[in-house]
């Protein structure tokens, strides 16, 4: 019995003895399990941030990249349609100066300034301030190698400082077109383009915005339409052409108005609308009349504040040839009243009917004469 007792000792012993290898190894196993899991994360976290911000760093870089280059194609934009706008422009587009040298020096000379062709007959629009004090008008047209051809002046407002004159040339020339009223809005873009160096193409192209069309000048208690701009207007581009994006005529530029105005940074060309009134009311006088070219003259050079209408060309067939009237004559009283404005004529005229004669007041040569005329052609 001692024996089995014995033995049975040993079995518990033994058991004893192994139990704390087994528990040894499992802790073993756990603690290598932790560490492969530990190498794991420390393996892949690098991995994972590193993949993050090689995102961020792609789309940021490429986001720069296309906006980049989505600007580069904006700005190729403008400069395609600014180099359109030109090609539509440059060929309406005159010199004027008053000898032909100034015209040849490829150079400004002080005095030269920008015309705009507004007919195909020959008509240019131009700043009066810059051509009313000189002897001879001359002007080079859009044509490679051309040469200076003179001017007469048939229509001037000095108020808002412009001239139409007349050029006589054996070809049509290319009018400007004219923008819709409806089209001249706030914040447009457009541009200033001008050539006062009898380049054979232009002289000088200033992008700008309109900054409003709710601008006006009274001068002598009439108020005159104007166009704000913030396009740099001085003594050598006056005269341009304010233009929109689709090379359309949308007003004048003018130095002598931008100085009357007198508001820094700001400057300012005549209303298309208020050019347009003043075509329009020429050609309608000039129709009533039978006076084939002419126009409104306000003529401040002799001192003696003469206004009144000018006749370049007279219809042969119409009544005004057997009234005496004669080319240059300048008529400046109608029925006992003195001219002050074209729109004044106008009313004059409307208020009369087919067939009424008017008795005028012309100056011609110096001397004044007194003629009759016979209406015609009056739309009522």
């Amino acid at each position: 019995m001692g024996e089995r007792k014995e033995g049975s000792n040993n079995k518990d012993s033994f058991a004893k003895d192994n139990l704390p290898s087994i528990q040894f190894k499992r802790k073993k196993m756990k603690s290598n399990t932790k560490l492969v899991i530990k190498s794991l994360i420390f393996f892949f976290i690098p991995i994972i941030i590193s993949t993050v911000f090689s995102s961020l760093f792609l789309n940021i870089k490429y986001k720069e990249m296309v906006e980049n280059m989505k600007e580069k194609i904006e700005k190729d934009d403008v400069v395609l349609e600014y180099s359109s706008l030109v090609d539509k422009v440059r060929n309406s587009l005159v010199t004027i100066a008053s000898s032909k040298e100034n015209l040849n020096q490829g150079k400004y000379i002080d005095g030269n300034t920008t015309g705009v062709i507004i007919e195909s007959d020959g008509k240019i629009l131009t700043n009066y301030s810059t051509i009313k004090d000189v002897k001879d008008i001359y002007v080079k047209l859009p044509f490679v190698g051309s040469e200076p051809i003179k001017a007469d002046i048939i229509v001037a407002n000095e108020d808002v400082d412009i001239a139409i004159i007349q050029v006589y040339y054996d070809e049509k020339l290319t009018p400007i077109k004219f923008a819709s009223n409806d089209e001249v809005v706030e914040g447009e873009r457009i541009a200033l383009i001008s050539n006062s160096i009898g380049s054979d193409y232009i002289d000088n192209i200033i992008p700008g915005v309109i900054t409003s069309t709710n601008r006006e000048l009274s001068i002598h208690d009439k108020d005159y339409d104007l166009l704000e701009v913030n396009t740099p207007i001085n003594i050598m581009n006056t005269g341009g052409v304010i233009s929109n994006i689709k090379g359309e005529l949308i007003g004048f530029a003018s130095k002598k108005v931008t100085d009357d105005m007198n508001i820094s940074n700001l400057y300012y060309a005549l209303d298309l609308s208020s050019l347009e009134k003043i075509i329009n009311y020429t050609n309608e006088i000039k129709n009533i009349l039978g006076i084939l070219e002419g126009g409104f003259i306000d003529n401040k050079k002799s001192g003696d504040n003469l206004m009144g209408l000018y006749v370049a060309r007279i219809n042969n067939t119409s009544e005004l040839n057997e009234s005496g009237l004669r080319p240059t004559d300048i008529i400046f009283e109608i029925d006992g009243e003195k001219i002050n404005s074209i729109s004044e004529v106008l009313k004059m005229l409307k208020n009369k009917k087919n067939g009424d004669n008017i008795t005028c007041k012309v100056m011609r040569a110096g001397n004044v004469k007194e003629i009759n005329i016979k209406l015609e052609n009056i739309n009522q």
